[in-house]
């Protein structure tokens, strides 16, 4: 959802890139008398992208069927451990794609890096000042992009909390809340802050747990963990979408799935179980591939803290 949805025909196929180099040209464009209109041009790249079939199932036996009073919620449980499951592992795909160092033209590592505000501070130190940095920053990724300002912010939920929490920004958003009547800051107030459409916070967790680990009870044992921390990400998303518009990145989706599910999300079917087996799979499963399009259009900030 983040980077918006492009509804392709074909699983696998070729999508335009535009190299930055072409654009932002200064033309002679005055037409000598009687003459033709001087030309300007540029060139496109090709890159592929290839949704491949994710799909997760779970049994549910005709007997637990039997014994449920509420049907309806059998069912809806059963399709929450799927749809959660499958999601999980997008998200940690996610990650390993947009969300880790060299993957866009210019990346910061909070602390170590100067920063144009804070310099090395980190942005839990209370003298850093996180709202300079982000409009400073802004102004550099209008450079590197061509003239595109940021429109969409990504935070993982603790550096959320950290710039929600921060002196600064509570002042500037509350415009001076006294510690008697704190000022609630939310995604909202903080998009208008940084001048962005929208505000992401990223705050899934996975069970890093080994499988064969139990408790005194023979239940699995849980180590629930943040799948990101301390990240950053500014980027310009298009938001009319389109495969010939200026993106940071897009989420290719395959239109097969479309009518069974949301544009962005697993599709559910149930369906019969095997021979021999006395009840039914509830499937989640969907075909996706997020691609990086255009990484002068994103800046990326790291092991914030």
């Amino acid at each position: 959802r983040f980077f918006g949805v492009q509804n392709v025909s074909k699983a696998s196929d070729l999508y335009k890139v535009f190299p930055a180099g072409f654009f932002n040209r200064a033309v002679k464009s005055r037409r000598a008398e009687e003459g033709v209109a001087n030309s300007v041009g540029y060139k496109t790249t090709e890159a592929a992208y290839a949704c491949k079939d994710d799909a997760l199932r779970i049994f549910v036996s005709d007997r637990k069927r039997a014994n449920t009073d509420q049907q309806e919620q059998l069912d809806q449980a059963s399709t929450t451990v799927v749809t959660e499951s499958i999601l999980i592992g997008k998200e940690q795909e996610f990650v390993e794609n947009f969300l880790t160092p060299a993957k866009w033209a210019k990346d910061y590592q909070v602390g170590t890096d100067t920063l144009p505000g804070s310099g090395t501070k980190n942005w839990s130190d209370p003298t850093a000042e996180i709202e300079s940095d982000v409009v400073l920053l802004a102004e550099e990724f209008v450079k590197q992009s061509g003239g595109r300002k940021p429109n969409k912010i990504l935070m993982t939920l603790d550096v959320y909390n950290i710039v929600r929490l921060h002196p600064s920004i509570k002042e500037l958003v509350s415009g001076g809340a006294t510690t008697a009547m704190p000022a609630q800051v939310m995604k909202q107030k903080l998009a208008e802050l940084f001048e962005v459409d929208e505000v992401v916070v990223m705050q899934s967790i996975v069970n890093l747990a080994n499988d064969e680990v139990t408790d005194g009870s023979g239940n699995p044992t849980a180590n629930n963990q943040f799948i990101a921390s301390g990240k950053f990400l500014m980027v310009y998303v298009d938001g009319a979408g389109g495969l010939m518009a200026p993106t940071a990145a897009a989420t290719f989706v395959h239109s097969e799935y479309i009518p069974m599910g949301v544009d962005n999300g697993p599709a559910i079917r149930r369906y019969r179980g095997e021979a021999g087996q006395k009840g039914e799979y509830i499937e989640a499963e969907m075909s996706i591939d997020q691609k990086l399009v255009a990484p002068d259009l994103g800046l990326f900030l790291y092991d914030i803290a």
